[in-house]
């Protein structure tokens, strides 16, 4: 299979993720969910996907009781390999950010662009089980 045809495939096998997580008064989709949902399927298509970060800034802001966050965006690229013919590849631009008083905010960037990427690539709802 060429890799379309693999990418296709991955996407039948996850059809729907329910909300798992709770936080900051809403619900949503764990990346670990997100991952083990879909890890599985790539795995037997022989799909790779390896991010690039390509472009970081980070930010720094005060918030109103004088603390101060960091804020980092990343521009990214994901790039789909085909394992049975490497040099089959797709190459997509996105972008994560992330948000942190620390030392976090890249690593919340990476894994808020790579979960949204895998969602909206393989058009996963997450919203009430159709």
């Amino acid at each position: 299979m060429n890799i379309y045809q693999k990418l296709i495939e991955v996407r039948k096998a996850v059809p729907f993720l329910k909300k798992d997580a709770v936080g900051y008064q809403f619900k949503y989709v764990s990346s670990s969910q997100t991952l083990g949902a879909l890890r599985e399927a790539m795995d037997a298509q022989g799909l790779l996907l390896v991010p690039r970060v390509v472009k970081w800034e980070i930010r720094d802001h005060t918030t109103k009781k004088e603390a101060h966050e960091y804020f980092s965006t990343l521009d990214m690229e994901f790039v789909w390999v085909n394992a049975e013919k490497p040099d089959e590849t797709i190459t997509c631009s996105w972008v994560g950010c992330g948000l942190d008083d620390g030392e976090k905010g890249i690593g919340k960037a990476v894994t808020y662009a790579e979960k949204y990427f895998l969602l909206k690539s393989f058009l996963i709802p997450t919203g009430d089980d159709p």
